[in-house]
């Protein structure tokens, strides 16, 4: 399994919010934050944004969206497209900008927008808590949303 197929996977999954549209490119797992400049659309959680949820898809602005019976939700999506955005807690794979241990809190990140970390920073808060790390080193962690 690929990482980027690893972390559109939830392992226990809150709940999918398909009526969001996708306002820039991002990855599958990314943390994103409601747009305030733009209604109706989510973007990477950075510095000034507060936390909303999981994007689900793979947000590019090339290729062919890869659309699912029923159009909802799709592996793939072109900004945007409505994409799937996973809230209302959850335990996930997800790809960290910072390694995590057994019990780390993760953070919206900063430098990497989009990418939980555990360092508190500006936007200190809290997106969930790390509960399974392969190694002290591995940025890859099971994740218990607290979005």
């Amino acid at each position: 399994m690929s990482t980027n197929q690893a972390m559109r996977q939830g392992i226990f999954e809150g709940i999918l919010l398909p009526f969001l549209k996708a306002g820039e490119e991002m990855s599958a797992g990314d943390v994103v934050a409601l747009d305030t400049s733009n209604a109706g659309e989510v973007i990477k959680c950075g510095t000034s944004a507060i936390p909303f949820g999981f994007v689900a898809e793979e947000v590019t602005t090339s290729g062919v969206p890869d659309y699912y019976p029923g159009g909802l939700v799709s592996h793939t999506a072109k900004v945007g497209d409505y994409v799937g955005v996973y809230i209302c807690g959850g335990v996930y794979v997800h790809k960290a900008a910072t390694a995590a241990t057994y019990g780390a809190e993760l953070y919206a990140g900063t430098s990497t927008a989009g990418k939980a970390t555990t360092t508190a920073s500006s936007n200190a808060t809290k997106i969930g808590i790390c509960i399974e790390a392969k190694d002290a080193t591995t940025t890859l962690c099971k994740l218990k949303s607290y979005l």
